[in-house]
């Protein structure tokens, strides 16, 4: 059946098996315990920035909007 894809189907069944064995992680633990990476990334914005870095395509801007993220965040749990 691999045969009939095409080059572009096959890196994305590569991609999505990928994801199937290393990237489920973060949709597992949001899934089962919302509020987890909520509460840690309110809690210290060295893992906020951290997820910001792990999650974004480009950094510019990134201190600047964390610090207000992380500010609204704080605000709105604590």
């Amino acid at each position: 059946m691999k045969e009939n894809l095409s080059d572009v189907e096959k890196e994305g069944l590569h991609r999505g098996n990928e994801f199937i064995e290393n990237g489920r992680a973060y949709a597992i633990e949001h899934a089962t315990k919302p509020s987890t990476i909520g509460l840690l990334l309110a809690s210290n914005p060295l893992a906020l920035l951290a997820w910001y870095v792990h999650n974004r395509e480009t950094i510019d801007g990134t201190l600047i909007n964390l610090l207000q993220d992380w500010r609204e965040i704080s605000r709105l749990v604590g």
